[in-house]
This record gives structure tokens, C-alpha cells and sequence, in this order.
């Protein structure tokens, strides 16, 4: 027998600890078997010249929210200024005030956030594996 007590929260953190590494390399390894399922199938059923542009059609689809998303953000702060683009311009330079007089910028962001659901949804394995490749959170 022992002389403490059975610390049953001690116990769970210490299986915790020693479990969430676990989880994390078989995530990690799931991952990588989806990947590699995902490259095998866009190799057969793709041709490279396919791949490449598909490829750019998502790389400019990114760009053009990436540009979208700060014109937004230019409109957004320039808010209810009354001041003309001219007037603008004099303050914050020709480029911002173009931006921050974006028509339509919500529309703009909108259109650009459908081509990338396009594409996704017309070539999901190269989708998934290129935002892999480029790091993004999709």
C-alpha cells in the first residue's frame, strides 16, 4: 500500500503530456499519406502543362483577394473623409488614394473570393496541395 493518495489529475496531466506529442506526430503523419494520395491522383489524372496552369489561376486568383483585402482596408480607414481623391492624394499619395477610393471594393473582394472558391471547387486535390505548399490556412 502506498503512503499518498492516488492524484488522479497528477495522473491525467502527466497521460496528457505524454500523449498530445503523440497526437501531433500521427496528425502530422495523416497529413503527409494525404498529401502524397493527393499527388498521386493529380499525376495521373493531370497533365504537367494542366497542373501549371491551374496552378497560376490560383496563384493570380490569391493575389487579386491579397489586393482586394487592402483596398478594402484603405476605404475603411479613409471611412466618411469628405475630401475629394485629389485632396486625398495630396496626404496619403496617387496609390492609396486609389485604393482608398475603390467603387464596389466589397464586390471586388466578393469576386475575387469566388474565383478562388472556383477553382477549388473545379480542382480540390490541387487545391489542397498547393495550399500546403504556399503555407496558407485553408
Amino acid at each position: 500500500m502506498h503512503d499518498e493518495p492516488f492524484d488522479f489529475r497528477e495522473f491525467a496531466n502527466d497521460l496528457f503530456d505524454f500523449l498530445l506529442p503523440l497526437s501531433e506526430a500521427m496528425s502530422s503523419i495523416e497529413t503527409s499519406f494525404s498529401l502524397e494520395a493527393d499527388l498521386r491522383i493529380i499525376d495521373k489524372w493531370y497533365s504537367d502543362e494542366d497542373r501549371l496552369n491551374i496552378t497560376k489561376q490560383l496563384d493570380a486568383a490569391w493575389l487579386a483577394e491579397l489586393d482586394a483585402k487592402d483596398k478594402v482596408k484603405h476605404v475603411v480607414d479613409r471611412g466618411d473623409d469628405p475630401r475629394t481623391i485629389e485632396e486625398y492624394a495630396l496626404e496619403h499619395g496617387d496609390a492609396v488614394a486609389k485604393k482608398a477610393f475603390t467603387p464596389y471594393v466589397l464586390s471586388v473582394w466578393e469576386n475575387a473570393r469566388n474565383d478562388i472558391h472556383a477553382i477549388q471547387q473545379a480542382h480540390p486535390l490541387i487545391f489542397r496541395v498547393h495550399c500546403h505548399v504556399k503555407g496558407r490556412d485553408c
